[in-house]
């Protein structure tokens, strides 16, 4: 969704509306890589150029806006046609929304909230007279590291927007898992869908991680399928209650951090990182905006606190690598390099079964800083 927003210039990158929380959010972290045995070939699966891909699937991809109460369009995002006249979306793009319209090139129809699935960030919208022909979907059990995948969406407001990549790993996610793929997505692709070479659904594309490279996630596609197996039941005040519950209050404080921290100035850093701690003190077990937390602190210089926020996050999510990766950086920025090199061991231990060389580059170049040069040969 296009809006100033704790993904829009940071670590995270998911676009939701800035507004102050009132709740208590509960942690949201990044599982390590599901690991499982590569699919058998399936010989008679077809596999479908980009272009025809894309022409299949240009009408079922829609832009989705949040007005606000004098009718004007206050965030967007992109949305997924799962019925002819329904549509997914990530929840954090209308949950600040006043009345909601789905748009397709020059045509506009209004769309109200018919379900919300506020635990893996899903909104099921209706919009009178779409008529547009519902995506085929596939659950993400068959899924594999290293499948090809295709990601459209409207990044930055330009719609129908493809770009293509890999399923780069399936992380634990909560009771579930997430889709990280290397397929680009930016802001405004929050909503969009990520499909595979079959031209079927198999996730919603929520968020990325700016500050490393093709680290962007989607939401499953069997989510999606549970959210519309309860079309027709009546909602209760508790689910309308999930579209502005708890879980995404904490998430709300990051926003204002981000906003905040994006506009370049000194004292709006330091505004937004005093959000950011607002966030951790509702949840202090928020892997990510540690993470956040000291990369900002990064950003400002001041490494000091950076590292503590480092080791704040570390204890929460041992096996995620992100934090050790900005540990690292972050001592060699203050040319504690014997500290960086036990960081970067750490995270070659933690890519060993990745597959991922990250750790062993970043420790070469390290090694070259020390003038070690046989060391940094062996690494490299």
């Amino acid at each position: 969704m296009l809006r100033p927003s704790l993904f829009s210039s940071s670590v995270f990158l998911c676009l939701s509306a800035v507004s102050l929380p009132q709740e208590t959010a509960k942690p949201r972290t990044l599982g390590p890589p599901l690991i499982r045995p590569p699919s058998q070939p399936k010989s008679h699966l077809t596999h479908i150029s980009g272009p025809e891909l894309f022409r299949r699937l240009a009408r079922s991809v829609v832009i989705v806006e949040a007005l606000s109460g004098e009718g004007s369009v206050a965030a967007f995002g992109s949305g997924v046609v799962v019925d002819s006249d329904r549509v997914v979306t990530n929840n954090h793009v209308v949950q600040e929304g006043s009345s909601f319209r789905v748009r397709h090139g020059a045509r506009t129809w209004l769309a109200t909230i018919i379900r919300v699935d506020s635990d893996h960030d899903l909104s099921l919208l209706k919009a009178e007279g779409l008529d547009a022909p519902a995506v085929p979907m596939r659950d993400s059990s068959g899924l594999a590291v290293g499948e090809r995948v295709y990601a459209i969406g409207a990044p930055e407001g330009l719609e129908l927007t493809l770009s293509e990549g890999l399923i780069s790993a399936l992380r634990g996610y909560r009771e579930g898992r997430l889709i990280q793929t290397s397929a680009a997505i930016s802001r405004g692709s929050s909503g969009g869908g990520l499909f595979d070479s079959q031209g079927k659904l198999v996730g919603i594309t929520t968020f990325y991680i700016k500050e490393g490279q093709n680290l962007n996630f989607a939401i499953p596609a069997e989510s999606v399928l549970v959210l519309k197996s309860h079309i027709g039941a009546k909602e209760s005040p508790n689910d309308v209650g999930l579209r502005f519950g708890p879980r995404f209050h904490g998430w709300r404080w990051k926003d204002v951090g981000d906003f905040k921290c994006s506009s370049g100035t000194r004292a709006e850093e330091v505004e937004g990182i005093r959000a950011y701690q607002e966030a951790l003190r509702i949840d202090p077990n928020d892997y990510l905006v540690w993470v956040w937390v000291g990369s900002r602190y990064r950003d400002v210089r001041a490494n000091e606190q950076a590292t503590r926020a480092y080791h704040e996050a570390i204890p929460i999510q041992p096996s995620d690598d992100l934090a050790w990766l900005d540990l690292a950086a972050a001592y060699s920025d203050m040319q504690r390099y014997d500290e960086a090199i036990a960081a970067y061991k750490t995270i070659v231990r933690l890519e060993h079964t990745t597959g991922d060389n990250f750790g062993w580059i970043r420790l070469a170049e390290v090694y070259s800083d020390m003038n070690r040069y046989d060391e940094a040969a062996v690494a490299y």
